[in-house]
């Protein structure tokens, strides 16, 4: 039941059909039931507490996993830009500069580069 406060303490009939209340064979003190009682809920109430902290921080970490995911999703984008116009320009200084006319063959090495670069890393 709620006490006048407002708070939620437990209290408990100590009297059974007007017979004292008996547990095991032995009469059920009443001011160690009542503090138990008390006890218990201060325990539910910090278990709650403790629930709650964990959860915000799990919302917390959500959150920086998120922006560190946003984070590398940016980055791969961006090196991938790079990467493409450079291989476009050298492609463009190989095959002007050097004369070079064998684009299969260009295409084909950087292909085999780029795979040994994934098998590296």
């Amino acid at each position: 039941s709620h006490g006048i406060g407002g708070g939620a303490v437990r209290t408990t009939s100590f009297m059974h059909f007007g017979r004292p209340r008996m547990r095991n064979g032995q009469e059920v003190d009443e001011t160690n039931t009542t503090l138990l009682h008390a006890v218990n809920e201060e325990d539910d109430v910090e278990q709650q507490k403790q629930g709650e902290d964990k959860t915000r921080l799990e919302g917390n970490e959500q959150r920086d996993s998120l922006a560190t995911a946003r984070l590398r999703i940016f980055l791969v984008v961006c090196f991938y830009f790079f990467t493409s116009m450079s291989v476009v320009f050298l492609n463009k200084i190989l095959m002007r500069t050097f004369n070079f006319t064998y684009p299969l063959v260009m295409t084909w090495f950087q292909l085999l580069v780029a795979m040994m670069c994934i098998v590296v890393w």
